[in-house]
């Protein structure tokens, strides 16, 4: 397809920004300037590995938001958060001023609320796969998505923690 082309469809599409999972910043040079050339954010994932000098790099390369993967291993619903999570986010948020969402096993709406203390967004992408998968029809997904996303917003609006906001 091409960076050019890729670009003006996710333009096209009405995409915000475009977050590709296996591009690093040191590859990525051509790219963020098709990206960015049609108005579009170049969002990258920072892992609980990252050392500081590669948040920082990471950081410096981002825009949009900071996508924080909460978890070494695979994504996928998991019962709980990473016991180093709240260490992870303070360590970015040194880094950067941009918002942050964390990814990568959050499912459940007592993730999405513990979240609202140490970030700006919560991604629950495996969660509604699993939903989908489940459904016996598109419109069983469709009805099941609306209620799993309602409870998870619910929880993001009504949370146990808080993130004041920066000045």
């Amino acid at each position: 397809m091409g960076l050019e082309k890729f670009g003006d469809a996710a333009k096209a599409a009405g995409a915000d920004g475009v977050l590709i999972t296996d591009l690093t910043p040191e590859e990525a040079v051509d790219y963020r300037a098709a990206i960015s050339s049609r108005g579009l954010d170049t969002i990258f994932l920072a892992a609980p590995t990252s050392t500081d000098e590669r948040l920082a790099l990471i950081a410096k390369s981002t825009t949009g938001f900071l996508y924080v993967i909460s978890r070494t291993g695979v994504t996928g619903a998991k019962d709980q958060l990473a016991d180093e999570l709240p260490a992870l986010a303070r360590r970015v948020r040194r880094f950067t001023g941009l918002p942050i969402a964390i990814g990568f096993g959050i499912s459940l709406p007592g993730h999405v609320s513990l979240l609202g203390g140490l970030a700006d967004a919560a991604v629950v992408g495996s969660a509604l796969v699993e939903e989908i998968e489940r459904a016996e029809s598109v419109d069983a997904a469709a009805a099941t998505l609306a209620a799993r996303v309602k409870l998870l917003k619910g929880a993001a609006v009504t949370g146990m923690s808080r993130r004041e906001p920066q000045a």
